[in-house]
């Protein structure tokens, strides 16, 4: 995963691309499944790998080294599918895992405690409109 803050330079050879993810987001050979920029706070970034569930809490700061957070998807089964952010409440994210759609109320760090089984389906999120 590869950052830059300088895209909007007039100059081509002026943007620079900084590696935000070296060995921190498990086997650095497999690609990201699902990235997620919560839109209320712009430091928090979430990727998804499989069951895996990584969390950054300063992607966006340019002084700092990204440093993440492995995260526990719970113990329901199934890749993660999709992912959305709260865009007024930095603490809930929801997950469709499987076939099943979780929430989670801190920001990750335990996912599973609100999980809804949609029997026969693939889950993917498409949220609009007021949050709860």
């Amino acid at each position: 995963m590869w950052r830059t803050t300088r895209l909007k330079e007039a100059d081509k050879d002026s943007v620079l691309f900084e590696n935000i993810s070296p060995g921190g987001i498990g086997n650095t050979s497999n690609n990201c499944d699902v990235i997620e920029h919560s839109s209320a706070d712009s430091n928090l970034l979430y990727v998804t790998k499989g069951f895996s569930l990584y969390r950054s809490q300063n992607c966006n700061d340019p002084a700092a080294s990204v440093t993440w957070n492995t995260l526990s998807p719970g113990t329901i089964g199934g890749n993660i599918n999709d992912m959305e952010t709260n865009p007024m409440d930095t603490n809930v994210i929801w997950l469709a895992k499987g076939n099943g759609v979780i929430r989670s109320d801190d920001r990750g760090t335990y996912v599973g405690r609100h999980f809804w089984k949609l029997t026969g389906y693939t889950c993917y999120l498409y949220c609009f409109g007021q949050y709860e």
